[in-house]
């Protein structure tokens, strides 16, 4: 029950589940490293441990966000990290991404 808008020439691809029990979406800004990620699981947000973390809201859900680069949403059952990579010059694409985000 997830939706995005991404560019043209930008590439998306998903996996089972690894073998930290996380679904991964992959998307590959053209011609840009590193990719971003959406991280899916039912049980917990992927990398928050330890970081220090401030409130985020997305349309009515709150969630939490290290440096506007790594983001976590509970909507539903499923924990979404959204995972900008932390690279300040990708973070205006990024941000863009999440303005996109639907959850149905």
């Amino acid at each position: 029950p997830l939706s995005f808008l991404y560019p043209t020439g930008w590439t998306v691809t998903a996996t089972a589940p690894t073998d930290l029990g996380f679904y991964d979406i992959t998307i590959k800004p053209l011609d840009k490293t590193p990719n971003f990620h959406i991280s899916i699981s039912n049980e917990s947000f992927l990398g928050f441990d330890g970081l220090t973390t401030t409130p985020y809201k997305h349309q009515n859900l709150e969630g939490q966000s290290v440096n506007n680069n790594l983001i976590g949403l509970k909507s539903g059952e499923y924990y979404y990290t959204f995972d900008g990579s932390l690279n300040p010059k990708l973070l205006p694409e990024f941000l863009t991404l999440m303005n996109s985000v639907k959850f149905e």
